[in-house]
């Protein structure tokens, strides 16, 4: 009905009468299916032919493609005349069956819906063109669906867009979701340490995973040999942990620390020095410590005498 022009005049409720039978009897003149074969062309042309996203030279190379495509050959025949059952068909058809009532040949192109139907050839060149910009696997996907068609698009734009190579340059690399670390028994069987600087002032942290207490201590040196006077301080008043994790920085990585732990009795467990999520403890109190000792006074550090060393602790 593309060819007509309308006119639109509203009918009150009590106008509309109920149709009987005879009324929806077919008129057995109205045989001739010439006007009803002018309105599909007429909407073919006027609508949808035209909105096809690409030139006519471009839109002609696909013409000449599907026909050189033994599957869309068969396609375009069985589009012409009939589709024959399921079972009588080859498998490579099997995919276009399906979706045999999307199908139409138009101008001799053949479209699903209003997509064009990409034969084997051009496939590798369409998804160049989708992926031009170097967009995600979702607006890759809308220009697709909005555009070309053919088995199984969907899962091989999203594998050429992971497969770019300069969208691999780009992208961030996932993050692996964190494991979090079994609840200890009771308090100081599992302790995390590390360093911070803080206005060119280097302190030890000493965290407890079961009570998350923590321990504060300025230090003077950063040798392993100071480290490990501090933390005989600290074990003195708390008591030797199981377990100690650190990062594999010199000052835990050193013979001297490994001496220490077998000395001692715990067990030293290190993690990589570019990787602090793996210290969960220590990490979560990191965030803190710098904040609140740029904001406490000196009423908050107390002289510990047998380290030499100032003990500061976060009130919980």
């Amino acid at each position: 009905m593309a060819k007509y022009e309308y006119l639109a005049q509203h009918v009150s409720g009590k106008f509309l009468y109920a149709a009987d039978a005879l009324s929806r009897a077919p008129n057995p003149d109205c045989t001739d299916d010439t006007d009803l074969e002018l309105e599909v062309e007429a909407y073919l042309n006027s609508d949808l032919f035209p909105s096809l996203p690409a030139t006519p030279p471009k839109l002609m190379e696909y013409v000449q493609a599907q026909i050189d495509d033994p599957t869309c050959a068969k396609v375009r025949e069985y589009c012409e005349t009939q589709w024959p059952s399921r079972n009588s068909i080859d498998s490579s058809l099997k995919p276009y069956w399906k979706v045999k009532a999307s199908l139409t040949l138009v101008k001799q192109l053949l479209l699903y819906n209003n997509r064009i139907v990409v034969p084997l050839k051009l496939r590798k060149e369409t998804l160049e063109n989708i992926h031009e910009g170097h967009q995600g696997i979702e607006r890759s996907r809308l220009r697709a669906q909005c555009s070309v068609w053919w088995p199984c698009v969907t899962a091989e734009v999203k594998q050429y867009v992971e497969n770019c190579r300069e969208c691999a340059k780009e992208c961030k690399p996932k993050r692996e979701p964190l494991i979090s670390t079994p609840l200890p028994d009771y308090p100081w069987q599992m302790v995390g340490t590390d360093l911070f600087e803080l206005k060119g002032q280097q302190y030890l942290v000493v965290v407890d995973y079961y009570s998350r207490y923590p321990e504060c201590i300025k230090l003077s040196r950063t040798t392993s040999a100071h480290i490990i006077t501090v933390l005989k301080a600290i074990f003195a008043r708390h008591g030797i942990p199981e377990t100690v994790r650190s990062d594999n920085g010199p000052q835990f990585s050193s013979h001297e620390f490994t001496q220490f732990a077998q000395t001692y009795g715990f067990k030293h467990t290190t993690s990589s020095p570019h990787y602090p999520q793996s210290n969960g403890a220590y990490g979560s109190n990191r965030k803190t410590h710098p904040k609140e000792i740029g904001r406490s006074s000196l009423s908050n550090f107390v002289l510990s005498s047998d380290t030499n060393a100032v003990v500061w602790t976060i009130p919980l």
